[in-house]
């Protein structure tokens, strides 16, 4: 690497930071524009009585200019290369030697999560444990009230739960065709409860 042309490309760097123009900074040093423009290009280098003056001017120390690098608590600045050298182009496809090739990830086959068999919901289960404590209590209530008028409305409770339990059977069948065999079942248990509660008082 050529420091003279290091030295040359950050002077101007510096100058352009600056935003001082060439022949403004030549007359500041009381030298011509072509002395300066020798410096910038790397072609001479400035005397070592004119150093002073030039890093005065461009608002850096000495060792900045000669070392030609910034020094400041922001950024630790370096004439950047493509000052003074010419980039030689790649040929189209070439890969960078830099650059690490990235290695494609791992892909790991997901196995979708086991099914297990369908289950009715919880407000079936729910609603089939209501009927049957309903129809329990007024089947009891049926056998051992002798109240003639009572007989209509307890008769009238255990048919309730019945078509209850019916008409859930059939919205869990129309809507979830993985449970129709259960949704047929469901409403057996209150049907049996109520023909065990009925048959009997019928046969008194």
């Amino acid at each position: 690497m050529n420091n003279q042309k290091k030295i040359g490309a950050f002077i101007r760097e510096a100058r352009e930071r600056q935003n001082i123009t060439r022949e403004t900074l030549a007359r500041s040093l009381q030298i011509s524009e072509a002395e300066l423009s020798a410096w910038e290009e790397g072609v001479s280098y400035p005397a070592l009585t004119q150093a002073p003056a030039l890093a005065r001017e461009l608002s850096v120390s000495l060792d900045e200019l000669f070392n030609a690098r910034y020094h400041t608590a922001a950024r630790d600045y370096q004439a950047p290369e493509a000052f003074f050298l010419r980039e030689e182009p790649q040929p189209a496809g070439a890969t960078d030697p830099d650059e690490t090739p990235e290695t494609p990830a791992l892909q790991v086959p997901v196995e979708p999560p086991a099914q297990g068999k369908p289950r009715l919901p919880v407000w079936a289960k729910a609603l089939l444990a209501v009927c049957l404590i309903a129809e329990a209590g007024a089947g009891c209530l049926l056998h051992l009230s002798s109240m003639v008028t009572a007989e209509l409305p307890l008769a009238a409770a255990v048919a309730a739960a019945v078509l209850a339990m019916i008409a859930a059977g059939i919205s869990i069948y129309r809507k979830q065709p993985a449970l129709r065999r259960r949704a047929l079942l469901l409403p057996l248990p209150a049907v049996a409860l109520m023909l065990l509660i009925l048959i009997p008082y019928l046969l008194t």
